[in-house]
């Protein structure tokens, strides 16, 4: 929270908006058999996991996206808020970016998690990780990324099925 909350109102919003924050599991070469990656302004190692369970008064975009500031990894972030299921990634800034100061790009869906449409459950399958790309972790997240969305004002986009193979 000291890292991703800029003010007093956004910590407020990160105590108050969560009611469970689970790490999941961290995606690394070592357990999933993609390599590493690292260029001049990126870099890599491994792909975290994790799950949130928004309270009902959470302001779920911002919530998210101070999420996503806060850890240091490339983070899929899955999570509920009432009685919808998100999906979120933001590629890791680089290295030349954090130096000025750019902010990461938060790409969010929103699923029905009760009774998903036949097209969200398809749009679910393409993203598992059979099938993403796996010729490093920076091209499987960039297939998660590329899957899902921009934020388009102060929304994040309802289901739509742009960029599903």
């Amino acid at each position: 929270m000291e890292q991703g909350a800029p003010t007093a109102a956004d910590k407020r919003r990160i105590m108050d908006g969560i009611e469970e924050l689970h790490w999941v599991a961290a995606l690394k070469p070592t357990n999933i058999g993609v390599p590493a990656f690292k260029d001049a302004s990126r870099e890599y190692l491994e792909i975290s996991v994790l799950t949130a369970e928004l309270r009902a008064t959470a302001k779920a975009p911002r919530l998210i996206e101070l999420i996503h500031r806060t850890i240091p990894y490339p983070l899929l972030l899955v999570s509920v808020h009432n009685g919808t299921l998100g999906l979120s990634v933001a590629h890791k800034r680089g290295r030349k970016a954090k130096a000025k100061g750019r902010r990461k790009e938060v790409r969010q869906i929103s699923l029905n998690a009760e009774s998903p449409r036949p097209e969200e459950s398809a749009f679910s399958g393409n993203m598992a990780l059979s099938r993403l790309p796996a010729r490093d972790l920076f091209a499987l997240y960039g297939g998660w990324h590329d899957r899902l969305p921009p934020r388009s004002g102060a929304d994040y986009g309802q289901f739509h099925p742009a960029g599903v193979a």
